[in-house]
């Protein structure tokens, strides 16, 4: 039996006639009309309370309905690169010789981080443990529980058949209608699925940048799926590249990639830094491989390019680097 309002309310009484400030509540969105108990304690007292829960959808509706103004959300991602070595015991490189001396064994530690993704309750597992975990632990309770628990009317199937294919689709541009032609359903029913499956935290929405928001939300966009297991859990076909670009994309939280009616395409846009970035994980770069990116560059002015390669390092109008040492010297959490 799960508890109610007035045990939440006698629990917080008894830590706050001890002394307490600081009260922290997992899963506390499992009791009925726990934003209200919250409410008034923290209204009635000096108390503060750290709420946690496995549910982002619950948490973050049911705080935004009767705690505004008294909340900061915080969205704890899964790891980066650099708390994943520390996970499987690896020293992390920090100066440049360092970097030198474990290239070899940071590139292949990047390749498996890749494919496994940075969820802490998988990352040891074997492939066929980490997909079972993802499916039955991770997705199955969101699309069948925290899903129809904050929006009664969702259909869970198609919520799943949405994100799998929105995974096929990685590394290119999709459009609503295409997605909602494949699953039977209309356009709006789709761009709905998307909302949700963004709001659930499992994926982001990519949009052409331009100068027009109403041409963004018109034209192609790309998705990026919030870790790279769920993404090979879904889409077990997935390419090393699309991999790569996806975890770029999660790293730097991106919103924007750019694409133009002649095909030239750059994956990664960061306005704020009038930062281009393209993404080609593979052995070798070749002057094609740039084509996209100088051609952005030559009618962006003030813009700076970045190829992220596998290996290739190098300094110039286009400046390269290994994936991971990008993660690991500019983008990775502490």
């Amino acid at each position: 039996m799960s508890a109610g309002p007035e045990e939440l309310d006698s629990l917080l009484k008894f830590f706050e006639n001890r002394g307490g400030r600081l009260i922290v509540l997992d899963e506390v969105m499992f009791v009925k009309q726990w934003q209200d108990v919250l409410k008034r304690h923290y209204d009635l007292s000096d108390v503060k309370f750290i709420v946690t829960g496995s549910s982002a959808l619950e948490l973050d509706k049911r705080s935004a309905e009767s705690l505004a103004g008294r909340f900061k959300l915080i969205k704890v991602k899964p790891f980066s690169f650099k708390e994943y070595l520390r996970m499987v015991g690896k020293t992390v490189p920090t100066t440049e010789l360092e970097m030198a001396r474990s290239t070899e064994e940071m590139e292949m530690m990047c390749d498996i981080y890749l494919r496994s993704g940075g969820l802490p309750e998988e990352i040891k597992n074997t492939d066929l443990q980490r997909k079972e975990y993802i499916r039955s632990t991770l997705l199955d309770p969101v699309f069948f529980k925290d899903v129809p628990a904050v929006f009664p009317n969702a259909n869970p199937d198609l919520l799943l058949k949405t994100l799998e294919l929105l995974c096929a689709t990685t590394g290119s541009t999709f459009q609503f209608q295409t997605i909602a032609q494949a699953l039977g359903c209309s356009h709006p029913t789709i761009a709905t699925q998307v909302e949700i499956l963004e709001k659930a935290l499992l994926a982001k929405t990519l949009f052409n940048y331009s100068g027009s928001k109403v041409k963004q939300k018109r034209t192609a966009k790309k998705i990026s799926i919030t870790d790279n297991g769920i993404l090979t859990t879904l889409h077990s076909e997935v390419s090393i590249g699309a991999l790569a670009e996806n975890l770029a994309l999660q790293a730097r939280d991106a919103s924007y990639f750019w694409k133009d009616a002649k095909g030239h395409e750059v994956d990664l846009l960061i306005p704020e830094e009038k930062l281009a970035i393209e993404i080609k994980y593979q052995n070798h770069v070749t002057q094609q491989d740039e084509k996209s990116l100088e051609y952005f560059l030559g009618n962006h002015r003030g813009w700076k390019g970045l190829m992220i390669t596998k290996r290739k390092e190098a300094t110039g109008r286009i400046a390269k680097v290994p994936l991971w040492k990008w993660l690991l010297k500019n983008y990775s959490k502490p």
